[in-house]
């Protein structure tokens, strides 16, 4: 389970840097609802 959370982590943080500038333009707020979308998905697959 530990290796998975690790997993995960390394996931977003590949994923902020491709989108990086695409969220450059998006507010804060934008970004937080992607981000808990995103892991109540995670969440929800396993």
């Amino acid at each position: 389970m530990h290796g998975f959370k690790l997993y995960i982590i390394s996931l977003i943080k590949h994923i902020l840097k491709k989108f990086r500038k695409v969220l450059l333009k998006m507010s804060s707020i934008d970004f937080s609802i992607l981000v808990s979308l995103y892991l109540l998905n995670i969440l929800q697959m396993t």
